[in-house]
């Protein structure tokens, strides 16, 4: 790579190389932003490549550096009791040998932030803390998302300094294994959808198992900067250096990104935070948590290590916009159940208009399968409603909460239909079970190739249905 072309990688991710590197520099670079040349080599090797877009992947430390500062190291060589570290939105540098040698990979390090906002200790050396309570902050999706599950939820299935939790190989299983705000564990068979979910790995060390979509990222090659140039190479090399060993298992939980409830496999590393969100297109759906942004939260009470936040806007004086009128309600609807006696399909639907136009084309109304909602509210996802007419059939159709089983029927010529105001065909439901709800079980004909869904549980069985899982929950008739 030319020096040309190294300076303009740079600068797009609003830093300056060392003269020694890049040549020549420039006013609107801010070099300072790095406490130390050695923060800035171990950033440019992964995520230069991907601030210039030379490398489509997610950030392994973040766009730009955080603050800086001297914490708390009983062990410091130079005696001072303190080291030099650097926060970023995904973890923090730790410098804890300026006198080493700058070439080992261990050089920089990056803290163990996992392990104590999990067990509640400020690590201050190699065998010192400082107790605190653990931190209330979630470690995938919306910080005020209420219902997600946080640091503090995973300590009673994280091995930590406080306490080991281990378990035993399970390679080849599928995670469906999930969590919830209170650090309850359950299971949810509908998981087994998502791909990439197997275990791939166990750590003997920890006693953990990997699955192999973070065994993948964790160990993935691509373009990396080194030498003045990109070259191939393993992002995390050694393997171990970015994330550290599994401390817990890969547990589900359903939470808020960017304000829409989503599903989220959530695992927790010495060093890190591992996610993978589905809804997401690879490669952004496995992506490092946030937690160098969390730690900075939870120790100092802000992003700034320490400093008080900035003084608050003054009120504005521009005349007020009107009021946007309050949307509508939402209100729960009911889930009609027909059949089609010419295809023998079950066919499902919320609006009325439909149902009694079905009615008259002489579909069979069966039953009430509870009632769904006929808006978003909090703790719901669409229930999708797709549509296939190419095996020459009267009709097929598909209901599904999953986005990646639904892409995947989109993608084979399916099209999703809608109700009444843009709603999805079988309005919104819950994944999780909430007061005064039902499982809605899907079962499967391979007769027929009919999906039947119900909230009796046994009605199914003795037609040639076989029972799939639980689709989703809906409120009681």
């Amino acid at each position: 790579m030319h020096r040309k072309r190294l300076f303009r990688l740079v600068l797009l991710a609003g830093v300056l190389l060392p003269l020694g590197l890049a040549g020549a520099a420039s006013p609107a670079a801010r070099a300072a932003d790095f406490a130390d040349s050695a923060f800035l080599r171990t950033w440019m090797r992964t995520d230069a490549p991907v601030a210039a877009g030379q490398a489509p992947r997610s950030w392994y430390w973040g766009p730009a550096p955080l603050c800086s500062v001297r914490e708390p190291y009983a062990e410091a060589p130079d005696g001072s009791g303190t080291h030099l570290v650097q926060y970023f939105d995904k973890s923090r540098m730790e410098l804890n040998n300026p006198a080493a040698d700058p070439s080992s990979p261990w050089y920089v390090t990056n803290g163990l932030l996992a392990y104590e906002m999990i067990a509640g200790q400020v690590q201050t050396g190699n065998s010192r803390y400082q107790a605190r309570p653990p931190a209330e902050i979630p470690p995938a999706g919306d910080l005020d998302d209420a219902s997600a599950p946080t640091y503090r939820s995973f300590r009673q299935v994280t091995s930590t300094p406080a306490a080991a939790h281990l378990s035993p190989s399970a390679l080849g299983a599928r995670v469906t294994a999930t969590i919830d705000r209170a650090g309850t564990v359950g299971n949810d068979p509908a998981k087994l959808y998502y791909p990439g979910t197997a275990i791939a790995f166990y750590e003997p060390t920890t006693h953990h198992n990997v699955p192999q979509i973070f065994w993948n990222f964790i160990n993935q090659t691509g373009p990396v900067f080194m030498g003045g140039k990109l070259v191939p190479g393993k992002l995390s090399d050694p393997a171990t250096f970015v994330t550290g060993l599994p401390i817990s298992e890969a547990y589900w939980a359903h939470v808020r990104v960017g304000g829409q409830p989503t599903d989220v496999l959530i695992q927790v590393f010495q060093r890190r935070v591992l996610t993978y969100i589905p809804a997401l297109a690879a490669p952004w759906n496995v992506q490092m948590g946030n937690i160098g942004a969390h730690y900075l939260l939870w120790r100092y009470g802000t992003t700034n290590c320490g400093a008080p936040p900035p003084p608050p806007a003054p009120p504005p004086t521009a005349t007020p916009v009107p009021p946007v009128p309050a949307p509508r309600p939402a209100k729960a609807v009911t889930l009609y159940r027909l059949r089609n006696p010419q295809s023998s399909e079950h066919f499902y639907t919320i609006d009325p208009t439909e149902r009694t136009a079905l009615l008259r084309q002489g579909y069979m109304e069966e039953s009430n399968e509870g009632r769904v909602w006929d808006r978003a509210i909090p703790d719901t996802v669409p229930f999708y409603r797709l549509y296939n007419n190419a095996r020459g059939v009267a009709s097929r159709h598909l209901y599904t909460t999953s986005t990646f089983e639904r892409d995947v029927w989109l993608r084979a010529g399916w099209t999703l239909e809608y109700g009444p105001d843009g709603i999805p065909g079988g309005g919104y439901v819950y994944l999780r079970q909430a007061p005064q709800t039902l499982p809605l079980y899907r079962w499967y004909n391979d007769r027929s190739s009919d999906h039947l869904y119900t909230i009796n549980p046994a009605s199914a069985g003795k037609f040639s249905y076989k029972l799939e899982g639980v689709a989703c929950y809906v409120i009681q008739p």
